[in-house]
């Protein structure tokens, strides 16, 4: 997502980064809906990410 970040890869190397060399997975979406201020809204892009820990 270069054009939002100026570079490309800007989340996974923020992750990695902030995390360290762990596993994650993420998805990007055209869109959803969810809750801000207690009201539905809908959103024209999403992401998310799941992180992987190694530890219990």
């Amino acid at each position: 997502m270069a054009a939002e970040f100026g570079t490309a890869d800007h989340d996974a190397v923020t992750l990695r980064d902030t995390l360290g060399p762990i596993g994650v997975a993420g998805s990007f979406a055209a869109g959803e809906v969810g809750p801000v201020a207690g009201r539905n809204q809908a959103y024209g892009f999403t992401a998310s990410v799941q992180v992987f820990s190694g530890r219990p």
